[in-house]
């Protein structure tokens, strides 16, 4: 009993500073955001974005309008930029732990995506070229210039069944199309890795597209 009340209070309060800090997003509005920068992959960033905060109701999102666990480092922090303290969790393989880590705080979401897009062009070469193409840009975050995106093995295969179900929010009666062609123009690119065309292959022919 004491562990649904513990948990229904911290619900409640994160519902509480999502509409007093800042606003739960829907997918449209903040693909529309992600939209006003031609350097990054709209579609993409918002699938990424709508994973790693729940749909824009986390509390990293609600207190700091960090949309994809930006960390704050020594760099930014002594320059006097905010910041936010955060248990997070990582993993280590297939090991999870938790983490007490410091991440950027921006005043609004626009804020952010402007300080996305820099990290992408200058940490993340290969997602920043095939900005273009939503499997390039996954792709690409297994490449970054400091290791990986994010250390969960799954994290991949956790983006591919998001953007499934969030292609047709976005594109319509053309989701299927726009998904079938930009795995193409991965393949003729060069871009995945063999496991990641594995799942590729697995979900999307789960999907009808392949």
């Amino acid at each position: 009993m004491k562990k649904i009340l513990k948990i229904f209070i911290l619900l409640t309060i994160t519902i509480f500073l999502c509409h007093t800090v800042a606003f739960a997003m829907t997918v449209s509005e903040f693909y529309e955001l992600a939209k006003k920068h031609s350097e990054i992959n709209a579609f993409a960033v918002t699938v990424q974005s709508a994973l790693e905060t729940g749909n824009w109701t986390s509390l990293l999102w609600c207190e700091a309008n960090n949309g994809l666990g930006i960390k704050a480092n020594s760099k930014w922090i002594k320059s006097g930029k905010p910041y936010v303290a955060k248990t997070s969790r990582e993993a280590n393989g297939s090991v999870f732990y938790k983490k007490v880590s410091n991440f950027r705080k921006y005043s609004s979401a626009e804020q952010f995506l402007v300080d996305f897009k820099d990290k992408i062009r200058d940490d993340y070469p290969v997602c920043a070229k095939n900005y273009d193409n939503t499997w390039g840009y996954y792709a690409g975050l297994y490449q970054g210039r400091f290791g990986k995106w994010a250390t969960d093995q799954k994290y991949f295969e956790n983006l591919v069944t998001k953007t499934i179900r969030t292609a047709p929010d976005i594109y319509a009666e053309a989701w299927q199309d726009k998904l079938l062609m930009d795995y193409q123009m991965a393949l003729y690119r060069g871009l995945l890795s063999p496991w990641q065309k594995e799942i590729l292959e697995i979900k999307l022919q789960a999907a009808g597209i392949l």
